[in-house]
């Protein structure tokens, strides 16, 4: 019997490898399976299309919103809606839909599935076990991978520089063959966003990042006693996102007010070295941090004037959109991914005197300009980031690519 190459690297190691080593290998895998199991990854949920039909789509994205009662809300509301939205546009297309979280490796397509929409983070694991006719469509949510790494790591180095801390990279992706082996792709994003996948030669799809919370319109608000006061919301990758930048911008202005509205707590490194600014600095605020969709951000936006998200890279950033959907007047990077033109403040860069002169330059203004800024923001996030918008966006989409499916990539 011939034995692979594979099998004899896995025998010469297990041979030169001591038992204690072998124990602590097989222990890492057994203890990676169970957690797994218990955060309910490793399931596959089958749902039944609206009217009888044989179809079977695979749905390879968030499984949270489908996990049942007594679970926690999603920490990423904006994924498990679309989730919600693509299994239920299938449903209604006449697709059973078999949805797995992209985050189960161990997960191997056993079934005729006719079309799977999966994100990069899964698609290249499962296309070579697909069959050959399967529509692959790639959903893409943030911006290209190569992307993102050059930015957060310039950003990295930018620190390392301004105040001698090194940081270890937070949103570091492995880059995957998914843009090659999908027949096309939707683009959560706008124009920027989709220039990042102009190397892509497959058709690239738009849609916009949603607004899944409706929040009461920001005209109410007393602009006089909140112009000095902001939110910095963030999720991952903070000094990605550009929280540092903030925390030393307001550190340089005592009499403006900001309130940290990020999972802080789970970036250590970036906690130590910012600790003066976060704990010791008396205009700098942290607040509990419950995720987009949760009240507390719409009590914060009651009583702050604007948001500051300086990031270097994002497909299109899901804290923007929450904010302006909560009446926020935005001040971004380009590279956050959303059009603000017209009521917000794109800043020339990202550096902290420039993220101080445009805090300060937009306290400034008259407060019937800030309350008119506001409210735009509020109508853009209802006109362009709606459920209903962004469904019909969707459902456009798949109505395009499952009635003449273009050729594998």
């Amino acid at each position: 019997m011939l034995i692979s190459p594979r099998w004899h690297r896995l025998a010469r190691s297990l041979v030169a490898s001591t038992p204690i080593r072998i124990v602590q290998a097989a222990g890492l895998g057994l203890a990676a399976g169970f957690a797994l199991v218990r955060s309910g990854e490793a399931r596959i949920i089958s749902l039944p299309a609206s009217s009888r039909s044989d179809r079977i789509a695979l749905l390879s994205y968030t499984i949270a919103p489908f996990a049942g009662r007594g679970r926690a809300p999603s920490p990423d509301p904006t994924a498990a809606w679309v989730s919600l939205t693509l299994a239920r546009l299938l449903r209604q297309r006449g697709w059973n839909v078999d949805v797995v979280s992209d985050a189960n490796i161990a997960f191997v397509p056993a079934r005729p599935y006719g079309v799977v929409i999966a994100s990069r983070r899964s698609l290249s694991r499962l296309a070579p076990r697909l069959p050959t006719e399967c529509i692959k469509v790639l959903y893409l949510d943030g911006a290209d991978v190569l992307v993102q790494h050059a930015a957060e790591c310039d950003r990295l180095l930018d620190l390392k520089d301004r105040r001698q801390v090194v940081l270890s990279p937070v949103r570091f992706e492995r880059t995957t063959l998914a843009l090659e082996q999908a027949a096309c792709a939707i683009v959560q994003g706008n124009a920027l966003t989709l220039n990042g996948y102009r190397h892509a030669r497959i058709p690239l799809h738009r849609v916009a990042t949603v607004a899944t919370v409706e929040r009461p319109s920001p005209q109410s608000k007393d602009f006089e006693a909140c112009r000095r006061s902001f939110v910095a919301p963030g999720t991952r990758g903070l000094v990605h996102q550009g929280l540092d930048r903030t925390l030393e911008a307001f550190a340089a202005l005592p009499d403006h007010h900001v309130t940290v509205y990020a999972p802080v707590h789970r970036e250590r490194q970036f906690q130590e070295a910012y600790r003066r600014e976060l704990r010791d600095t008396p205009n700098i605020h942290t607040a509990c941090w419950r995720g987009l969709g949760h009240q507390r951000l719409g009590a914060l936006a009651r009583k702050a004037l604007g948001l500051v998200f300086p990031s270097s890279a994002e497909g299109q950033a899901q804290e923007v959109v929450a904010g302006m959907a909560a009446g926020l007047i935005p001040i971004v990077t380009r590279e956050a991914g959303v059009d603000v033109e017209g009521f917000g403040v794109v800043l020339p860069g990202p550096s902290p005197a420039e993220v101080s002169k445009a805090v300060r330059d937009l306290s400034a203004l008259p407060a019937p300009r800030l309350c008119e800024m506001a409210a735009e923001a509020w109508h853009c996030a209802r006109s362009r980031h709606s459920p209903d918008v962004v469904a019909r966006r969707l459902d456009e989409i798949l109505q395009e690519v499952l009635t003449d499916p273009p050729p594998a990539g």
